[in-house]
């Protein structure tokens, strides 16, 4: 099972992704996100589907991807900076 929350803090907007389970192991938690790291015996997957994610998020949208051990499972999370309302967008008719 899977489960999301979206909430704001400060001047920042929070994703959880949640994925309910046993978790991530603690000696593979910090290379989920590397290169082609993949606990699959063959390379189905290929091991870049977190690490791409990570990047484009990253790199191209300024915010932060990552992963953590929760009693319920594996979480997530994207925290990202909140949009600035502009000039224009609240008034109408001017």
């Amino acid at each position: 099972m899977m489960g999301s929350d979206v909430f704001g803090q400060g001047s920042e907007v929070i994703i959880h992704v949640k994925v309910y389970g046993v978790g991530i192991p603690n000696d593979l938690l910090t290379k989920v996100f590397d290169a082609y790291f993949t606990t699959k015996v063959t390379l189905a997957g290929g091991g870049i589907g977190c690490y791409m994610a990570k990047v484009i998020v990253e790199e191209e949208m300024d915010v932060v991807l990552s992963a953590r051990n929760t009693k319920a499972g594996a979480q997530f999370s994207i925290r990202l900076p909140k949009p600035q309302p502009t000039m224009n967008s609240t008034r109408k008719g001017a």
